[in-house]
């Protein structure tokens, strides 16, 4: 079950830079910092309300498959420091640091700062590493009776300027604790660009960087995800027939015709469920019925049959069927009354074919 990226502490921290590539396209040597952050309670809780923000319940994270577990790589250092931490998480915060310039194979990759982290998450305290690449940023700040320009901004309100990986120990079975095995991690990056057709321009953090993939079970979990919220929409008796018969087609709309690359829960019931109390009861459904809190890919491969073609069928043996990016053209509920056990619609068309 994913973890839930809650109660996060942090215990150290330490910031590097990294550079776009020179004009030769070579790689730019870090700046590499030799101390742990001292910050403040305040700046402390700032950073971690940043991070629950970007990758908690309510955010777009995504969870994914460590394919990369090779030594020296990103999941080879995080985890030497979680076992380790004392000895050599500056050290290895640096060869992490480096990781990232290599992986910006283009100067088109901005230059940021390397922000590393150890500490604990969720109601378990499970041990993390958290890794973060933020771009800088210019703002103004008030001092006396003056405003003072600041050129070198970090993690600013904007998550278009940062991008998050999160390693997380919910397990410890492996035997060599000098290489550790990743089913004892489960792994969550956050950046804007996975939520749609631009995931490409975030592979070089995600996968070239971390050594991370979207998971082989996203068909099952979009399978999951679909006949979940389905079940939840038949069986809700605070929904009137017109309201069922609408929400079940925005999970059509959402699953099929979104251009977006991750989906969620909360997503769906912020978009399509108004009422603050039943968004709050799917929720919690689709969590007790084992759904990610977070985001996760969208793969609609086994329920392409199903997402073909928008049916209705009525209690008296009549279906109606029509292909789902037209339906709501092609097909208008006018009234339902359910004294009369009858429905209004209004097709358009005129009959082709009777059998």
């Amino acid at each position: 079950m994913a973890v839930a990226i809650s109660n996060l502490v942090i215990n150290k921290i330490i910031v590097h830079e990294v550079f776009k590539r020179g004009e030769d396209k070579r790689i730019v040597t870090p700046s590499y910092s030799d101390y742990l952050e001292d910050l403040s309670v305040e700046g402390l809780e700032e950073i971690t309300k940043r991070i629950i923000d970007a990758c908690g319940r309510d955010s777009h994270c995504v969870q994914m498959e460590i394919t990369e577990i090779d030594v020296n790589s990103v999941f080879d250092y995080a985890s030497l420091s979680l076992s380790n931490q004392e000895e050599n998480f500056i050290e290895l915060s640096k060869d992490i640091t480096f990781k990232l310039a290599q992986a910006q194979t283009s100067r088109g990759y901005p230059a940021g700062a390397v922000v590393c982290f150890t500490g604990t998450v969720s109601q378990y305290n499970y041990p993390c590493y958290g890794i973060i690449k933020t771009e800088k940023h210019a703002g103004f700040a008030k001092h006396s009776e003056h405003l003072v320009f600041l050129k070198d901004l970090l993690l600013t309100p904007s998550q278009r300027l940062y991008k998050i990986g999160l390693f997380i120990e919910v397990d410890n079975v492996s035997e060599d604790e000098t290489h550790r095995d990743s089913c004892d991690f489960q792994a969550y990056v956050f950046d804007h660009l996975l939520r749609n057709n631009e995931a490409k321009a975030a592979h070089y953090f995600y996968n070239s960087f971390l050594g991370c993939n979207f998971m082989h079970n996203a068909k099952r979990i979009t399978a999951d995800f679909y006949k979940s919220t389905s079940l939840f929409i038949d069986n809700c008796i605070q929904l009137s027939d017109e309201e069922k018969l609408d929400l079940k087609s925005s999970l059509y709309v959402y699953l099929k015709l979104d251009n977006q690359n991750s989906i969620s829960v909360t997503d769906f019931s912020t978009k399509y469920i108004s009422d603050p109390a039943l968004r709050d009861s799917y929720r919690n459904y689709c969590e007790s019925e084992g759904l990610p809190s977070t985001s996760f890919n969208k793969d609609i491969f086994l329920l392409k049959s199903k997402l073909k073609r928008r049916k209705i069928k009525f209690n008296t043996d009549v279906n109606i069927s029509a292909p789902v990016n037209k339906f709501n053209d092609l097909v208008r509920v006018l009234e339902i009354d359910e004294n009369k056990n009858t429905t209004k619609i209004l097709i358009k068309g005129r009959i082709n074919k009777q059998e």
